[in-house]
């Protein structure tokens, strides 16, 4: 268990992080820069990081939401993928970690079990 409220506080600011204030240093600014950069080429995974955090506290629409951003940002994205895939069968009421589980049978024709 954790203090979910200041991990998405933190993961969004990130996300948010603009450039330096008129206060800043120069070093400071160049920091800004890298981190800006980052976020920009890495948001994927930091969408991906709030989904988890949204889904340990089973605010799913909101991972929902985050789990598409990422996957649109970057659709190579295992770990938005994979939560995605969890995240799902969690709201279907399926235990995402009981690997004997089968999806429900299709009625195409195909045999039940």
């Amino acid at each position: 268990e954790g203090n979910f409220e200041t991990c998405v506080k933190l993961l969004q600011d990130g996300m948010n992080s603009t450039g330096a204030t008129k206060e800043s240093s120069r070093t400071s600014s160049t920091a800004n820069s890298h981190t800006n950069t980052w976020v920009k080429e890495h948001g994927d995974i930091i969408q991906a990081k709030l989904a988890e955090i949204y889904t340990l506290d089973e605010r799913y629409d909101s991972a929902l939401e985050c789990y598409h951003t990422a996957i649109s940002m970057n659709p190579h994205n295992g770990l938005a993928v994979q939560g995605l895939e969890r995240l799902e069968k969690i709201m279907r009421g399926l235990d995402p970690d009981d690997s004997e589980m089968q999806e429900e049978p299709s009625i195409d024709g195909e045999e039940y079990y």
